[in-house]
């Protein structure tokens, strides 16, 4: 398991310089606003497909169908990806935390933006995982980005409805997603443990 975990690290930093040199730009705008919403979304957008552009990397080079072969389960393969994706979400919870707060925007954005941080990265990796063990992660990309215009469009039309009657998103709301994230987030790696035993290779 360790040497899985190495593994996808090294990949990590051979290919992801980019994806933190953007990262870095958009926390530059959070310390600017620090209740810059976008910027929080889309740092949870890059955090949350990089453990499918990794399984994308393992298919290119054939690594998928190799490790068919060493000695690990079916379980500690798919479950190296969700652990990929924790890791760095806490990674960049933390710096996202720590540039709030020396930016002294104050509580309500630290947690506005920590808690939509951790809801938004954990429901991407829950969705494009399970798709991406299925059915690889050509077909995966475009099921999930056309779930996510659906999610989008059920959002915009959720978020009238309680504009209209006069009902805000506060911290306890953003509690109870991040909870129920948590959860489908946990579905979807045992999802994903069957999804990958039933792949052919």
């Amino acid at each position: 398991m360790k040497s899985l975990l190495l593994k996808d690290f090294y990949q990590l930093l051979c290919h992801f310089k980019v994806f933190c040199i953007v990262a870095v730009l958009f926390l530059v705008v959070v310390a600017v606003n620090g209740a810059n919403l976008f910027a929080a979304i889309y740092l949870s957008a890059v955090i949350g497909i990089t453990p499918m552009t990794l399984l994308a990397y393992d298919e290119s080079s054939g690594w998928d169908i190799y490790a068919q072969t060493l000695p690990c389960t079916v379980a500690q393969l798919v479950a190296v990806k969700y652990i990929i994706g924790l890791v760095l979400n806490m990674a960049a919870l933390l710096v996202l935390m720590l540039v709030i707060v020396l930016a002294g925007h104050g509580w309500g954005s630290l947690i506005i933006m920590t808690l939509t941080q951790l809801i938004f990265s954990l429901m991407v990796m829950a969705l494009t995982l399970p798709l991406s063990f299925k059915f690889g992660t050509n077909k995966g990309r475009v099921i999930y980005w056309a779930l996510m215009l659906i999610f989008i469009g059920i959002g915009r039309v959720i978020y009238k409805v309680l504009d209209i009657w006069g009902v805000g998103i506060g911290t306890l709301s953003l509690l109870a997603a991040l909870g129920a994230v948590v959860i489908i987030y946990l579905l979807s790696w045992l999802l994903s443990v069957q999804f990958y035993k039933k792949r052919q290779f």
